[in-house]
């Protein structure tokens, strides 16, 4: 008599998909940015944004909020009529003194 071999394993495959999604890393509490300590940049060249990201003209200060491991920064844009938030490339950026 047959032992089942004929019998798929569950679940043999799942169309490619792997089976635990990819987390990003977690953020060390060192790359917290602390509210009372504000982390100021200037940019040191234009940069044309997108939907997804900030454009900023060179020479202008930005606060970063939030920095991601993949080199792009959340920024408040301080300079303008009005301050905006956005994505940009933290290679942009240099430390205002």
């Amino acid at each position: 008599a047959s032992q089942g071999s004929d019998t798929p394993l569950l679940p043999c495959q799942r169309n490619g998909i792997p089976v635990s999604p990819v987390r990003p890393k977690p953020i060390e509490k060192s790359q917290f940015i602390h509210n009372n300590l504000k982390d100021v940049y200037v940019s040191i060249a234009d940069y044309e944004g997108d939907e997804e990201t900030a454009g900023f003209q060179e020479g202008v200060s930005m606060e970063v909020l939030e920095r991601n491991p993949n080199g792009w920064w959340y920024c408040q844009i301080l300079d303008g009529a009005k301050p905006f938030k956005g994505w940009v490339p933290s290679n942009y950026l240099e430390k205002k003194n």
